[in-house]
């Protein structure tokens, strides 16, 4: 997928729920491999001091959720690389970011 989504920014304080929906993408990739779903999800920070946990994948495989909270000064930049794995084993790459605000 290699793309960047723009999340929402946040506060220090706050704690958010957001995700990524693959469905386009796995849509289009269906026309050429078949229908795939998302298998295993997983988060890493690449910038920023924001926290990612409790990391899940929608019901239906097609989308990937995580857990922000933290965060450092007012005006941070902060970016999460989600990887994934499919159900016929290839594996994509996304990139989110955020920036903190002020309460």
């Amino acid at each position: 997928m290699a793309a960047t989504v723009y999340w929402p920014n946040k506060s220090p304080a706050e704690v958010v729920d957001v995700g990524i929906d693959w469905s386009p993408f796995l849509s289009k990739l269906a026309e050429v491999v078949g229908p795939q779903t998302v298998t295993v999800s997983t988060w890493t920070r690449e910038a920023g001091t924001a926290t990612a946990s409790s990391p899940s994948i929608d019901t239906d495989g097609s989308g990937t959720n995580v857990r922000l909270s933290g965060g450092g000064l007012v005006g941070e930049s902060n970016r999460f690389r989600n990887d994934v794995t499919l159900s016929n084993g290839a594996v994509y790459q996304a990139w989110a970011v955020f920036k903190i605000r002020a309460a």
